[in-house]
């Protein structure tokens, strides 16, 4: 399979900070590749440097050929990029539909969607009024398929947290992305939970033949989802392979995973 996203030398810079060092992946479409490590070692800039909510200091982010680098996050959804948050950003006023409908709005709004979706989201009071009731159909499409459409007349703050969760997924769905981001989708939750939302996400992942990077430090979910894992440490590329060859690499276990761990 082509190279559908290529990060090449990917580098940043804090000040005197080095939090992404020369990093270089390349992720096949249609697969789901881990990102894991210790606290610290620079899993959510990347993710923030694909994003564009930072600019790179150095190297180049292709997807499907074109640039990403330096370009607005605004500019980054409409080439088919969204995210989930490890702390969950939802719009918790408005009802769970409502949340969705208001994602959908904002995909024809994208200075207010980048703003909303991919950095800090402002208040937003009500979703649209113009065509509506299509926009609400469609809401109604993104909820079933993480299966919590019936909770779609609650308030987004009084939802269960694990149902937080998959309100969050599908309303990155509703930016039709390629490429889809998620940032700890099972910080919080039980095992038990968190293999549902393995499950569900795979489901999902080869139902609309998307991309996934994943960051998560639930190990299960990790080597069950992922079809390749790439493990950072202080900001650099510490091993790369498939989740047997990542379980088995004697750096990665002595580093991130100890060398008693032994999958459950």
């Amino acid at each position: 399979m082509a190279d559908f996203l290529d990060i090449r030398g990917l580098t940043k810079h804090f000040g005197g900070i080095l939090a992404v060092e020369d990093l270089s992946l390349s992720v096949a479409q249609g697969t789901v590749l881990g990102i894991i490590g210790p606290n610290g070692a620079g899993k959510t800039t990347v993710f923030n440097l694909i994003t564009g909510v930072y600019p790179p200091s150095e190297g180049e982010l292709l997807l499907e050929g074109q640039s990403l680098a330096g370009l607005p996050p605004h500019t980054i959804v409409q080439r088919g990029v969204a995210r989930t948050f490890q702390n969950i950003r939802l719009f918790r006023n408005l009802t769970v539909r409502q949340n969705i409908v208001t994602a959908l709005d904002l995909r024809q709004k994208p200075y207010s969607l980048a703003q909303a979706l991919l950095c800090n989201p402002p208040f937003v009071e009500s979703p649209v009024k113009a065509g509506e009731r299509a926009l609400r159909e469609r809401a109604m499409t993104y909820l079933e398929l993480v299966g919590i459409e019936a909770q779609a007349d609650r308030r987004a703050d009084n939802l269960p947290y694990g149902l937080q969760r998959k309100l969050e997924l599908a309303r990155a769905l509703a930016l039709e992305p390629k490429l889809l981001l998620l940032d700890e989708p099972a910080a919080g939750m039980n095992p038990d939970e968190s293999m549902e939302l393995c499950a569900l996400i795979r489901s999902i992942q080869r139902q609309l033949s998307l991309t996934v990077l994943v960051i998560e430090h639930h190990m299960d979910l990790v080597m069950e989802l992922c079809d390749r894992l790439c493990v950072l440490s202080f900001g650099k590329k510490l091993a790369e392979g498939t989740p047997a060859e990542i379980q088995s690499d004697p750096a990665v276990l002595k580093a991130y995973l100890g060398e008693g761990w032994v999958r459950a």
